[in-house]
């Protein structure tokens, strides 16, 4: 006669805090005070303040991201686009959340980024000739990795003239913390910005 095996009460205690604890383990560290859905409803700017060009960037719940990158020239205009030129680029793709480096700092891994149309295309619309660019601001190198830096995050510790260096128009010299959200670009060295209302 075959023997079975019970489960006693004990082990099964014994069983149930051994895979609570296992679980706990795995996903150590993975409790993060940021989330993807923490960004809904804003928009980062990657701008210079000067001219009439930027790129945006929204970044939804998922991690992915839709952006719009837009340089005007009025006065580049002939008698076919009198109304002047314009370079545009629509783009989208998606952001994963690799890790918490520090507090108020996260590391990103963008995954992908894609393009409507070919860089160089043209086309005349209302008046206006429309040259396809690509995602200024949005190059990535080889590791495709970005950091965003929360509000909270203390001044002193980013690298010397990195702050007034990202955008002239940010006064942060009189802030202990920085009051916005900033979404960097390892690859480019470009930042975007979210001012926190």
């Amino acid at each position: 006669m075959k023997k079975r095996f019970k489960i006693t009460p004990v082990l099964l205690i014994l069983l149930l805090t051994f895979f609570t604890v296992s679980c706990k383990d795995k996903n150590a560290g993975k409790d993060y005070d940021f989330k993807f859905a923490d960004l809904q409803n804003m928009r980062f700017i990657f701008s210079s303040g000067v001219g009439a060009w930027r790129t945006t960037l929204d970044i939804l719940p998922d991690g992915t991201f839709c952006g719009f990158f837009s340089d005007s020239d009025m006065g580049d205009a002939e008698a076919d686009y009198p109304n002047g030129t314009e370079y545009v680029c629509d783009f989208n793709g998606n952001f994963t959340l690799l890790e918490k480096i520090v507090d108020y700092e996260y590391l990103l891994v963008c995954e992908f980024i894609t393009q409507e149309g070919t860089p160089g295309e043209e086309a005349i619309i209302d008046g206006v000739r429309t040259i396809t660019s690509a995602p200024y601001g949005m190059e990535i190198d080889e590791s495709n990795r970005f950091i965003l830096y929360l509000p909270g995050k203390k001044t002193s510790e980013f690298p010397e003239g990195f702050l007034e260096g990202i955008n002239p128009f940010f006064d942060f010299g009189w802030q202990d913390t920085i009051n916005l959200y900033i979404l960097y670009n390892t690859g480019s060295g470009n930042a975007f910005i979210y001012e926190k209302k």
